[in-house]
């Protein structure tokens, strides 16, 4: 069952920002990056047929996935798992207290990109540094949103009228920080529904007259 995270009134009708439990994996969306995970306990990133204990080491993984599968950026991911799964592009080692990286985190896969997902995300004909770097950012970007989401960072909105009794407009699937895009897109929804009843008053005096 969803539970409120945060409730705000915003000209006149209640916001409440909703933790959202059904919330669709951002690696079920057309995503720029192919990210390869393996973990005994957790199904993570995409789905993939590759055998982990096919390789002697992830030097080894790593240079099949550029002989094979034409890897052209290959950023590797570390996973923290301490009361809840965090996920990133690189060790955690050092970035957490009390020694737990070195005990509850480890390598677990790699996202990475083709030369020709560059050229067709970014509608070029040549790879250059200029778009080695912006590809980079992009794949760090998804991994974030992957840290988001399967850190519970996933939430929607529901606004009702003053006394709480009816549901205005509602909408899920938010991913990341709720004090960003979806708080916003509640008051969005909320000015376009008050636009909409000015505009009926508007319409009902005239058709009186």
């Amino acid at each position: 069952m969803s539970y409120k995270v945060h409730e705000e009134e915003y000209k006149g009708y209640n916001i409440n920002i909703m933790q959202d439990e059904d919330c669709e994996s951002p690696r079920e969306w057309d995503n720029f990056g192919t990210m390869i995970c393996f973990h005994k306990r957790y199904t993570l990133g995409d789905k993939h047929d590759i055998d982990f204990n096919a390789f002697e080491s992830w030097d080894e993984m790593e240079a099949y996935l550029r002989k094979e599968h034409n890897a052209y950026i290959i950023l590797p991911l570390y996973m923290y798992d301490h009361s809840g799964i965090r996920i990133k592009v690189g060790s955690f080692n050092g970035l957490l207290p009390q020694g737990h990286a070195e005990w509850d985190s480890g390598k677990i896969g790699y996202i990475y990109c083709t030369k020709q997902d560059i050229k067709d995300n970014f509608i070029i004909k040549r790879v250059t540094e200029k778009y080695v770097n912006k590809a980079v950012d992009l794949l760090r970007a998804e991994v974030k949103q992957y840290d988001d989401y399967v850190s519970g960072c996933c939430y929607g909105f529901v606004i009702t009228n003053p006394d709480g009794e009816e549901t205005l407009d509602s909408c899920w699937g938010y991913i990341g920080d709720y004090d960003g895009g979806v708080l916003e897109d509640a008051k969005i929804a909320v000015d376009a529904y008050l636009d909409y009843e000015e505009e009926e008053i508007k319409q009902d005096l005239t058709n009186t007259k």
